[in-house]
């Protein structure tokens, strides 16, 4: 058993527990029979000089990766971010903008119409209703979409945060369902135009409000 021990760990180069597992026996045992012989303080030399060069050439291989990520993100960044001035200039390009009743008539169906009464409930409503409306409106916003993977983009979450702020145009449009307050914004609001349309439903409890309290403003 001895020699055989001693065999796999001057010869074969494994180490102590592998050879204990092998051989079904423990490690001090091993360990035991390798430390008493004249060739051991010789290998472990050997081996702590092995075990250094490859970690040193693991962290060099660690950094040069580091580095290349960085000198990949820079340059995804600049592309985002021209890609972002690209799409700015083609909304800016002399279209004219929509007013909001227009916009309403034109996309009624995520308003709350009341046709007796020929009334729309707007966020002016629902900030007479509760005056903190706009700021629960943006923490709630903020903390869902920092949720998103999309928004780890440094530019694109500045214009998340800026497209949440707690103003009135940022939460104009909304729709009232029975599972909360959907509130939808528009493209270039808190993404790039070519992201597309979101919108994220607001549970009543959150808002500390009903549906029933927002009905009874009609």
């Amino acid at each position: 058993m001895n020699e055989k021990i001693l065999k796999m760990y001057f010869e074969d180069k494994m180490k102590q527990i592998e050879i204990a597992k092998e051989l079904n026996i423990s490690k001090y045992k091993v360990s035991r029979v390798v430390t008493k012989d004249f060739r051991y303080k010789l290998e472990k030399e050997k081996r702590k000089e092995i075990n250094k060069k490859k970690h040193n050439a693991q962290t060099m291989q660690y950094i040069a990766k580091k580095r290349k990520q960085r000198k990949d993100g820079d340059i995804a960044y600049a592309q985002l971010r021209q890609m972002h001035i690209q799409a700015s200039r083609e909304l800016s390009g002399g279209r004219k903008t929509i007013n909001n009743r227009a916009f309403r008539k034109w996309n009624s169906s995520i308003y709350n119409y009341n046709k007796n009464t020929n009334k729309f409930i707007d966020i002016d409503d629902l900030i007479n209703r509760d005056k903190d409306i706009l700021n629960k409106l943006s923490i709630y916003s903020r903390e869902y979409f920092s949720n998103n993977d999309m928004f780890n983009d440094k530019v694109v979450f500045d214009m998340m945060i800026d497209g949440t702020k707690s103003i009135k145009d940022n939460y104009k449009y909304f729709n009232i369902t029975s599972d909360g307050l959907i509130i939808y914004f528009n493209r270039y609001q808190i993404a790039p135009y070519y992201y597309g349309d979101y919108s994220i439903t607001i549970p009543y409890n959150y808002l500390d409000l009903s549906i029933w309290n927002i009905l009874f403003i009609w």
